[in-house]
């Protein structure tokens, strides 16, 4: 496995997010990657810098031409020391603009592609894309919950362009909204998702068990709500049935939306999950599906938890 990242993350720098209408620190700091590359180093997993930034051709296979414009000319008009919080195409306030957030944004989007190339041309069996901001939020024509660009989708939209099909695991504690919907109605791409109960949880309209795709799709897709309470051995039991849905599916590649919000102490998450959990669900994903794999960071916001082994 290899681990690469992009410097022009640090790009995106918000101050404050307004969180139960008041403005609170930006939970989705810069910090976040550099205790995930400390983390590799400290473990012996090679680290590699990439510049490589999304095309606008390869954004707009996913993403809206409008939306696109406004993304970008609204950073533009943000001076460099201050922040905007849009007042459209976005449903909540947690996704601040500044004047590099655009760029910062397609440098994470071209990472996740390029981690998804590599598998593809059987460069690396397994590529961890440090992807920030994250982007499992982002829908279509819509920027939410730290979220501008759709990481994940875009490297599976990379690899079902090749003709090949692809599972996307989602295991971050937040369900993974714009993933699913881009894929909603399309057989090529299977997406299963084990997240907090939608009914208490951001992001509250999607990642209930009975939405299952519509059309071409119907039946590619598969929530897994957990409450607070769920335990561990609850945990495992339930990412066992998530492998086994994609085994069935017979992927040719693996994305995985990795998010550590899942954490015992993370402040805006938690489903009492702990290090070791970590390490175990890691063998046992890694044992049960045996296919190249694009790992793609989400969230995540306990900054000293992230660096540990």
């Amino acid at each position: 496995m290899i681990a690469i990242y992009s410097p022009a993350h640090t790009l995106h720098d918000p101050e404050f997010e307004y969180y139960d209408g008041q403005a609170t620190p930006y939970a989705e700091r810069a910090s976040r990657i550099d205790s995930i590359l400390d983390g590799c180093r400290r473990v012996n997993i090679p680290v590699q810098a990439s510049n490589d930034k999304i095309s606008l051709k390869e954004l707009r296979s996913l993403h809206g031409e409008h939306y696109l414009r406004y993304l970008q000319s609204k950073c533009d008009g943000v001076a460099e020391d201050a922040q905007l919080m849009p007042s459209v195409f976005v449903n909540d306030t947690y996704t601040p603009l500044t004047h590099h957030t655009y760029e910062a944004a397609r440098h994470a989007a071209g990472l996740a592609v390029s981690a998804a190339e590599m598998i593809a041309s059987g460069m690396q069996s397994t590529v961890y894309a440090l992807c920030r901001p994250p982007g499992h939020h982002a829908e279509q024509n819509a920027m939410m919950g730290y979220c501008y660009f759709n990481n994940a989708a875009l490297a599976a939209q990379r690899l079902t362009s090749q003709g090949k099909k692809v599972a996307i695991l989602d295991i971050d504690y937040h369900h993974g909204n714009g993933t699913q919907h881009l894929f909603y109605d399309r057989s090529d791409v299977l997406y299963v998702s084990i997240h907090a109960d939608p009914a208490v949880a951001f992001p509250y309209g999607s990642g209930y068990q009975d939405e299952r795709g519509v059309r071409e799709g119907l039946g590619y897709t598969h929530n897994f709500p957990l409450t607070r309470v769920t335990t561990p051995q609850q945990y495992m039991a339930t990412v066992d049935k998530a492998t086994a849905i994609v085994n069935k599916f017979e992927p040719d590649f693996l994305v995985l939306s990795l998010g550590f919000d899942t954490y015992k102490d993370d402040p805006i998450g938690g489903l009492g999950l702990d290090e070791r959990d970590y390490v175990a669900m890691g063998s046992r994903i890694a044992d049960a599906l045996a296919y190249p794999t694009v790992i793609v960071q989400e969230g995540g916001y306990n900054v000293e938890m992230l660096g540990r082994e």
